[in-house]
């Protein structure tokens, strides 16, 4: 396989230490400073939103990309991570939002989303940043089956897919400036293993504090792939039925779509 750039770069300037889990407390950090202002689904999934009833549930919700602007519909909003970091920083951005914006309530839960029972329905599900694609296929069909649980009766199950341009051994790296106070950059390599069914996401950041001394800190994680016809076919057989496929466009929406799923 070849090493992708940012792993390279890593074990250079890191001396071939093992990286850090992405989704780790600091791994959930940086996700956040990366992903924060990412509003390529936001548009889209906001408008069809809006021709749903209902309470809100986004799944893999992180740090409040989404969750957060859904608030802007009026209608009470529940955020489910595995992830106990992206859910403390999902509901420290709720708490300082202004008491207008408050006025609509959001929950976060940490929970799994493959095995999750909050006791009630809701009128729109949503699995946004691709986020169907951190589980395999025996995963998706207990989150499928989750999802079915909680969908009230003509309630919208929307997930965003994304199909790589990307042939089983090659890397995409691109360059992300991160905001904050010390200057800092991330390195975000996304290399399609041999086997064509997964894919190795890198990130590389690179920062020097007020003294002048580069830190730098890698974290991965592996994820799974599968196409849009496969997942509705998986869909279907969990008795759900696509209604719409949304191309999303922009600079950053690349290969992404938003399905629209309904019982």
């Amino acid at each position: 396989m070849n090493e992708s750039a940012s792993s390279r770069l890593a074990a250079i300037l890191t001396g071939g230490e093992a990286p850090a889990d992405l989704y780790s407390v600091e791994g959930s950090r940086l996700y956040e400073r990366f992903a924060e202002f990412d509003d390529s689904e936001q548009r889209e999934l906001l408008r069809r939103l809006t021709a749903t009833k209902g309470d809100i549930l986004e799944l893999a919700c992180g740090g409040g990309r989404l969750a957060l602007p859904f608030l802007a519909l009026g209608r009470p909003v529940v955020g489910i991570d595995l992830s106990e970091e992206m859910i403390r920083i999902l509901q420290d951005r709720y708490d300082r939002l202004p008491r207008s914006r408050r006025r609509v309530p959001l929950t976060a839960v940490v929970g799994d989303m493959r095995d999750f029972d909050l006791g009630r329905l809701f009128g729109a599900i949503v699995l946004a940043t691709t986020s169907v694609f951190l589980l395999d296929i025996s995963d998706r069909q207990q989150l499928f089956a989750a999802v079915r649980r909680h969908l009230a009766p003509g309630g919208m199950f929307f997930v965003t897919v994304y199909e790589s341009s990307l042939e089983a051994g090659s890397t995409s790296t691109r360059l992300v400036p991160l905001a904050g106070e010390v200057p800092a950059v991330a390195l975000l390599s996304d290399q399609v293993r041999e086997d064509g069914r997964t894919r190795e996401v890198t990130a590389l950041q690179i920062s020097r504090d007020g003294d002048g001394v580069l830190d730098v800190a890698t974290f991965s994680s592996v994820v799974h792939t599968a196409s849009k016809e496969e997942i509705d076919e998986e869909l279907e057989l969990a008795g759900f039925t696509r209604s719409e496929s949304i191309a999303l466009t922009g600079a950053d929406a690349g290969g992404l779509r938003i399905r629209g799923y309904s019982l």
